[in-house]
């Protein structure tokens, strides 16, 4: 540095910071019901629940197989049943009821009894199908494989959170800006679909504040899962909502990059419940955290001890806007000193050296400061102390002449 430059700093506009970061901090209630996944009823046989079904079409080895996300399962029929095999519609319901994500109820009437088969993830198809003959058919109607489309799909407008077409358990609103200073409402809405396990869809609101590209639908920005441990502590995160957002604001701002934090997932004594957790409680929201900031107008000037110019602006902004540097000189006891404790160039001190503060041997800034005095105190009470008695002495002088000349008056 070998220059000065005189600024303006009243003249720097204010300035608005774009939304990087969004910290969720929630609990979802663990005893929630879970989203009703896809199911099948039987068709009218007019029989009871107890009536062997060789009266239906059923022959001995008759197989129907039942498909559902990962579960793939098979069912025979024989009229004397052994383990693992069925002859009457409860004895059915009953093989399927044991499985693991899938339930069935015995329902209709007496005389006229039905099943109703259901799948527990409603982000998964059910499909009924022939394996061997066509008990499927005799049970189910139509012509196997009958499926059952999936009750919730976060990219489909008619099964989603984003759409209002499906109501989600749990949803809160988080305020964030863009690069011009706007803010933009986005919603949180969460979906218990499974045990420890809910849908999670981040999207504007309202949409139109957005653009996005498929699968994305309704203005939504991400969408995935969350699941917990038991111990109501964050188990994992799906990548689709773990990673930063690219987010396209139809206003004109520049797009923004957001990374959503729900927390420290991992497994049972890893994760933690410092964001979402599911605890047996109401839902709670703790804090929805986020970095950015309106635009904001200049409201004050400071300097700090490396000579930064910082400008602080009404929405809680910072900024450095300048460095000031500090002035060496060869011998700055040469220096000629001027009014008001300040001291110039001259020939014997050397020319300025312009420097970084704190750097190359030049000092810190002391901003805010009133400089430590440098007279001797006891001298200037002593000389304070003579001036005082020499103007009590002169006074008493012009009081006494004064005495005089009024007594010559009245002479």
């Amino acid at each position: 540095m070998n220059s000065l430059d005189t600024v303006n700093v009243n003249q720097v506009n204010g300035v608005a910071a774009a939304t990087t970061t969004v910290e969720v901090g929630a609990n979802l209630t663990a005893s929630e019901t879970a989203f009703a996944g896809p199911s099948d009823t039987t068709i009218s046989l007019s029989i009871t629940s107890a009536t062997d079904l060789s009266g239906s079409g059923h022959v001995d080895g008759d197989q129907l197989r039942i498909v559902h996300g990962s579960i793939n399962e098979i069912f025979e029929y024989d009229p004397t049943p052994g383990a693992g095999e069925y002859s009457t519609l409860a004895e059915l319901a009953a093989l399927i009821d044991a499985i693991s994500g899938l339930s069935a109820a015995v329902g209709g009437s007496a005389s006229d009894a039905t099943v109703t088969v259901s799948g527990d993830d409603p982000r998964d198809t059910l499909v009924i199908s022939n394996v061997v003959n066509t008990p499927g058919t005799e049970l189910f109607g139509g012509a196997p494989p009958l499926t059952t489309a999936d009750t919730y799909d976060e990219t489909d407008i008619t099964k989603n959170m984003a759409s209002g077409t499906v109501s989600a358990d749990f949803s809160r609103s988080a305020r964030v800006f863009d690069a011009q200073g706007t803010g933009h409402d986005v919603q949180l809405a969460f979906l218990k679909v499974a045990a420890n396990t809910w849908a999670v869809e981040v999207y504007a609101s309202p949409a139109t504040d957005v653009t996005i590209s498929s699968p994305l639908v309704n203005g939504q920005l991400a969408t995935g899962i969350v699941t917990f441990n038991g111990d109501a502590t964050l188990n994992s995160v799906s990548s689709g909502i773990s990673g930063a957002v690219s987010v396209a604001w139809t206003s004109g701002a520049s797009s923004s990059s957001i990374t959503f934090d729900w927390g420290t997932a991992g497994a049972l004594d890893t994760g933690k419940s410092d964001g979402l957790s599911q605890f047996d409680g109401s839902y709670n929201v703790a804090f929805v955290n986020q970095n950015g900031s309106e635009v904001g107008q200049l409201n004050g000037v400071t300097i700090d001890e490396n000579g930064f110019v910082i400008a602080s602006f009404s929405n809680g902004a910072t900024k450095r806007l300048y460095k000031l540097p500090v002035a060496t000189f060869a011998d700055v006891s040469s220096l000629k000193a001027e009014n008001g404790n300040v001291y110039s160039q001259s020939d014997k001190s050397g020319e300025f050296n312009l420097r970084e503060a704190g750097k190359g041997g030049a000092g810190l800034l002391a901003p805010s400061a009133l400089e430590a005095a440098n007279v001797d105190l006891g001298k200037e009470f002593t000389d304070m102390i003579v001036t005082q008695r020499a103007f009590t002495a002169s006074s008493r002088i012009i009081t006494t002449v004064d005495e005089l000349l009024e007594d010559l008056i009245r002479i």
